[in-house]
């Protein structure tokens, strides 16, 4: 079976729909090895290892664009490279696509919290994702949630959407070498407790509302941790920077920017609660992984998060900050609680891993290549 990738979305960052893809991949990778796996990029470079013992092949495009390459040349290039499968893991397909093929849909938060998103992107979405929807051999997302948005606001059979849910990587858990824990702490000149916060900085993750929380647990200073916000920038940022000013938080808010995962994960090991105050997510996979450290979790009761935290962590209304700040404070001064919400999501997180993500996927385009097979041998038998 020959399985054609858009290698575009890993070839970019580690936020999000990178990630995932990423992960992924190096799961399938590894337990089907007798599968070609076929990389298609409209960029010049792939982080992919290119060492596995299972055939990796890079197709570069030289399109101007990412558009014009995935509608015009890469149907081209699968045809040309006799792919079964073409498997796309950010929403984007050819419409003119010479196999069947899955698109991962993550979330549709364009939909709900347009606001919230460059509108460029969005109107893109928009106007093109119907059209590959219908396109789509199968779909996957990575929650019910999600499933159930995106039918709500696109008329697909149910049956054709998959859930697969994601997991932490295992390059996080718990640490306790001492001297590593204060490396990482002097690398991002952090000093004393602190409450963590991991997030692309853009307005769907909400972080004005645990800027607002924090500033009244400070104000009644009955908080001495400092609030370390990690993630690069993304639309919208500069209000985040100015609440902090307008707050009088400089001297305790850190941002930190992008974190490598072997930083990230020391940091969810140093940090004393992880706060996830974001109003949508497709999955969430940053309180996983703060879970998968043992580290405390409060998060937004919405979305896929109940699904995703289970009773191993606090959920609270999003817009409630007073709330949020009297669950914040409840964590940090009652060690029992603590305690007990660090052992259940050590034992929650269990429930994931990337081998059952890729084990899904791989029965996913097994089935898919068997019903193609079914079809050619019909249709070559038929007497008509």
């Amino acid at each position: 079976m020959r399985i054609g990738v858009d290698a575009n979305s890993f070839q970019k960052n580690l936020a999000g729909t990178g990630r995932y893809a990423r992960n992924l991949i190096k799961n399938l990778q590894m337990i089907s090895p007798e599968t070609e796996y076929i990389f298609f990029g409209h960029r010049r470079k792939t982080i992919l290892d290119q060492k596995k013992k299972s055939p990796l092949f890079l197709r570069l495009g030289r399109g101007g664009g990412e558009f014009l390459w995935t509608q015009g040349y890469l149907p081209y290039k699968l045809k040309k490279a006799g792919v079964d499968i073409f498997f796309s893991p950010h929403y984007v397909l050819p419409l003119f696509n010479p196999c069947p093929s899955v698109v991962a849909i993550l979330d549709v938060s364009f939909k709900l919290y347009p606001e919230t998103g460059d509108w460029l992107y969005n109107s893109y979405l928009n106007f093109f994702l119907s059209h590959v929807l219908k396109k789509a051999t199968k779909i996957v997302t990575i929650s019910e949630n999600s499933k159930r948005d995106l039918l709500s606001f696109f008329p697909i059979p149910p049956e054709k959407v998959e859930v697969i849910y994601l997991a932490a990587d295992p390059s996080f858990h718990p640490v306790d070498d001492d001297r590593l824990l204060a490396k990482v702490r002097e690398k991002y000149r952090i000093k004393g407790p602190f409450i963590l916060n991991v997030n692309v900085l853009e307005p769907r993750k909400n972080i004005p509302s645990l800027l607002s929380a924090y500033a009244l647990l400070k104000k009644s200073k009955i908080c001495p941790h400092r609030l370390v916000i990690a993630g690069g920038k993304a639309w919208g940022y500069q209000k985040i920077f100015e609440q902090v000013i307008d707050l009088h938080l400089e001297n305790d808010v850190l941002f930190v920017g992008h974190v490598p995962d072997e930083d990230l994960n020391v940091l969810y090991n140093l940090a004393d609660l992880f706060v996830f105050p974001t109003l949508y997510e497709g999955f969430g996979l940053p309180v996983l992984e703060a879970m998968a450290c043992g580290c405390p979790v409060i998060a937004s009761r919405c979305a896929s998060l109940p699904e995703v935290v289970g009773d191993a962590g606090i959920l609270f209304d999003p817009f409630d900050v007073k709330g949020l700040a009297s669950l914040i404070e409840q964590v940090l001064t009652h060690r029992n609680l603590w305690e007990e919400l660090r052992e259940k999501s050590l034992r929650r997180v269990q429930l994931f891993s990337w081998t059952k993500a890729a084990t899904q996927t791989k029965e996913l385009f097994e089935n898919i290549y068997r019903e193609k097979t079914w079809a050619k041998r019909s249709a070559s038998t038929s007497i008509f």
